[in-house]
């Protein structure tokens, strides 16, 4: 592993940045699948940082067998390092676009076949960090995995099961969206602090506000909570957004009332 944290911008890296699909565009594929009948596929990049060349000159050490320390200059980006992200997301996109594919206006994590100039698109791919999907008719799929593999080595996972930290279910011509494993953990990590907590939304507009007497909670835990309450609401339960959204403007002092209620919105996701 490189160790990011001793490196300095301007002199060991530059950008940090790598674009990555975003949820709504990844549902908005999904819809295109069912709507046009076509076929998904997804991917994930064997060791892809580690194809991607680096454009500083890092050292590393390492101690010898002898013990003795040794000096290695690094040729390819190791996981850690700050610039590791950025070009591997460099090194996709020129991948992408030697087989055809150029990155979509509205998201530039998602890209679109450029062969069909001036037709409906015939395929686009969509990327998170070192794992892909293509959608598209299964002969084009097919076309794009051979001409990615000429650069990379890919591991084929077929239709997604899981992606984004959402679990997808596949019917004849459906798919549901579910995060029953990140709501699991959630409730398994705070099930002592949550015995006895009723499973309902919040509707009483006092759980929200700031009263005078309240006694304040742990700061930390809450805000862990409600942001993976955010990420849930975003990603699969909409439901709960608002409820979600007036804790968390209590974060910076949060009191054990506001803490109930984010317990009380877990139990509602637990039990439905």
């Amino acid at each position: 592993m490189g160790r990011g944290f001793t490196q300095e911008q301007g002199i060991n890296y530059e950008e940090t940045y790598s674009q990555m699909m975003r949820p709504e565009t990844f549902k908005i594929l999904l819809v295109i699948v069912l709507y046009k009948d076509w076929d998904i596929l997804q991917w994930d990049v064997v060791a892809a940082y580690l194809q991607a060349t680096l454009k500083h000159e890092i050292y590393i050490t390492d101690i010898n067998e002898e013990g003795n320390t040794e000096y290695w200059l690094l040729h390819k980006a190791l996981y850690r390092l700050e610039q590791s992200g950025h070009e591997w997301y460099k090194m996709l996109q020129e991948i992408l676009e030697k087989v055809g594919y150029a990155q979509c206006i509205g998201d530039e994590g998602c890209f679109v076949s450029t062969f069909d100039s001036g037709k409906d698109c015939r395929s686009i791919i969509g990327t998170h960090v070192d794992d892909m999907f293509g959608i598209g008719p299964s002969s084009v799929l097919d076309n794009i995995e051979r001409g990615i593999e000429n650069s990379v080595e890919l591991d084929k996972r077929g239709r997604p099961q899981k992606m984004l930290r959402m679990e997808l279910t596949w019917a004849a011509e459906s798919v549901i969206l579910t995060q029953k494993n990140l709501i699991d953990t959630l409730v398994k990590r705070l099930k002592p602090l949550t015995t006895g907590v009723r499973s309902s939304l919040v509707v009483d507009a006092e759980c929200y506000r700031q009263n005078e007497g309240d006694t304040p909670c742990d700061k930390t835990k809450f805000q862990q909570l409600v942001g993976s309450l955010l990420f849930i609401a975003r990603m699969t339960r909409p439901e709960i957004a608002i409820h979600v959204n007036l804790l968390g403007q209590r974060a910076s002092n949060p009191s054990h009332q506001h803490m109930r209620a984010a317990f009380q919105i877990l139990k509602y996701l637990e039990s439905t």
